[in-house]
């Protein structure tokens, strides 16, 4: 038999002015955990929300918690949000706004979007971009940037190779983002 459970959204900070964006209180950030302890024990197939910040909130962690969060991402963004995520081309927005209203594992989502058309890692790159909210615009910005390795720990045999590395003039090697910015004019990382 067939379960479902309606969830009103956690107090929300009623002093916001506008009403999609309004965030959750202390108190309701805390109500969204009492929604995750209760959900744990159940077998849950799917998660919907409306499109208002608080009602996403709400139900956010334990999305997350059974593994859905890809599913539920995609349920709540828009056909315009998911055409411009990296590598989304040739409407293939709607297959996947489609499959993700259909679906219910992350498997059945892949399976739905795959084609001769577009291939497994081409899905599995775009929803990771999903996920990441990587855009074309973000793709694009990149590509105006200076390519770097930033460090961010070594060991012995760290420091050995970042010697090496920082032979090649055309690698540009980040131990300390502070020098890296007043010594170049690229402010971009």
């Amino acid at each position: 038999m067939t379960k479902i459970y309606f969830v009103r959204h956690a107090q929300p900070e009623h002093n916001w002015e506008d009403d999609r964006t309004r965030p959750l209180t202390a108190e309701g950030k805390e109500d969204s955990k009492v929604v995750l302890d209760f959900f744990k024990e159940k077998n849950v197939d799917a998660f919907y929300a409306s499109p208002y910040e608080r009602s996403i909130d709400t139900i956010r962690e334990t999305a997350e918690f059974f593994g859905k969060e890809i599913i539920y991402k995609i349920r709540i963004m828009s056909l315009q949000e998911i055409s411009e995520i990296a590598d989304v081309s040739e409407g293939l927005e709607n297959k996947i706004k489609s499959a993700a209203s259909s679906c219910n594992t992350f498997d059945e989502l892949v399976e739905k979007i795959k084609s001769k058309r577009y291939t497994l890692s081409r899905i599995h790159r775009i929803l990771l971009c999903i996920l990441l909210g990587i855009t074309k615009k973000d793709i694009s910005n990149s590509y105006k940037t200076t390519p770097y390795i930033r460090v961010l720990a070594m060991n012995n045999h760290g420091k050995k190779l970042v010697s090496e590395l920082s032979r090649n003039k055309n690698l540009n090697i980040i131990t300390s983002t502070k020098q890296f910015l007043e010594k170049n004019n690229n402010r971009n990382l």
